[in-house]
């Protein structure tokens, strides 16, 4: 019964580490991004290959050009093994750029990890992002005017949102 329960505990804690991997991202919060992977971690994303310590600070960079974003993951197949696991999670993506050719993308594909427990902490230690499909269009991103929508309404345009709360 111990291992059953340590292993439900070691995979939520996995599954956890895509959330905060999406809301690091959405928040522009270079700080959390880092405490998703371990800074060896290898890194494929296609356009870039590398270590995560280097990863970041581009993916960042790139989410930062965004005038919107969203990302989510879901549906984690983990597999543990003592202080190891692989997981493989889909993922959904948009972002939105305000120019003059402003573009809205939609972006779904795979995320392929290896992730390692270390004193205790689990994190990325591999990733490879797998790109399934992408989905394009140039229609400009309608802001609403106050009282035309009663939902609130929120744009990160860069790190330390009056909105964000620390959750780590």
């Amino acid at each position: 019964m111990n291992s059953d329960i340590e292993n439900l505990i070691a995979k939520d804690q996995i599954n956890d580490l895509n959330s905060r991997y999406c809301r690091a991202l959405d928040w522009l919060d270079e700080v959390a991004l880092c405490g998703v992977f371990w800074p060896d971690a290898p890194i494929d994303y296609g356009f870039f290959q590398g270590s995560a310590e280097a990863f970041v600070p581009l993916v960042m960079a790139m989410e930062k050009r965004a005038a919107r974003r969203w990302h989510t993951t879901f549906n984690p197949v983990i597999s543990v093994s003592g202080d190891a696991a692989q997981c493989e999670s889909y993922g959904i993506s948009h972002g939105y750029t305000e120019r003059k050719d402003a573009v809205d993308r939609f972006y779904g594909g795979r995320y392929l990890d290896e992730c390692l427990r270390r004193d205790g902490e689990w994190r990325i230690s591999k990733r490879t992002y797998i790109l399934d499909w992408v989905s394009e269009s140039c229609v400009p991103f309608r802001q609403f005017t106050e009282g035309e929508r009663p939902l609130n309404h929120l744009s990160v345009l860069s790190p330390n949102h009056p909105e964000y709360r620390l959750l780590r």
